[in-house]
């Protein structure tokens, strides 16, 4: 399972307290025994901007992670949040529920096109191509049983497994909803707070 910034312990620069308004007052701070370069910057507004320094790219951010008893930046460390995570995976399990009706439509295809093509005419010609995902094509009176058998056992497993990957993806949008609205609700209560 990839690892998520959440997973992760974190030190945000806007939570610290750095005394003093002259850049030259604080080069370094320490943080439960690491010593972690800071640098400033100045807005527009007045007044300075505080951030670490990341101790393996050297660019200035705002939000170090802990790992292997240093501090790190995500893109150092090669993670992602937990919304990016979501979507690669469900993009993963997207192309493998393309590939399995593919691979479904393939098998029927070959077990007897004609049934297949008589099915898609007769039945509903405006019918879409996933209506006959449950359709089980006939024996052939050219195919030999065992290889019939063969292919349908194939088939009903496929269409089992794509039922599989449907339920998982399905599983990861209530998931999604949920942490969503987590966020949502985290988010209301921070400005909340603030008011």
């Amino acid at each position: 399972m990839m690892r998520t910034v959440e997973s992760y312990n974190k030190i945000d620069i806007t939570n610290l307290s750095i005394q003093g308004t002259d850049e030259t007052i604080k080069q370094h701070i320490n943080i439960n025994g690491h010593n972690i370069k800071i640098t400033p910057t100045r807005p527009n507004y007045g007044g300075l901007r505080w951030w670490f320094i990341c101790p393996s790219c050297h660019k200035r951010k705002r939000t170090l992670y802990l790992s292997d008893n240093d501090y790190y930046c995500r893109k150092c460390l090669g993670i992602n949040y937990k919304s990016q995570t979501y979507r690669n995976s469900y993009d993963a399990l997207t192309d493998e529920y393309i590939q399995i009706l593919n691979d479904i439509y393939k098998l029927k295809w070959q077990i007897d096109p004609e049934a297949m093509q008589g099915f898609l005419n007769v039945y509903e010609p405006n019918l879409p191509a996933y209506a006959t995902l449950y359709f089980i094509p006939d024996k052939p009176y050219t195919m030999r049983q065992t290889t019939y058998d063969k292919r349908i056992d194939k088939l009903v497993g496929m269409i089992e497994q794509l039922g599989q990957v449907n339920r998982l993806a399905m599983g990861m949008i209530e998931k999604h909803k949920e942490d969503v609205q987590e966020q949502y609700q985290e988010a209301y209560n921070y400005q909340q707070k603030d008011n």
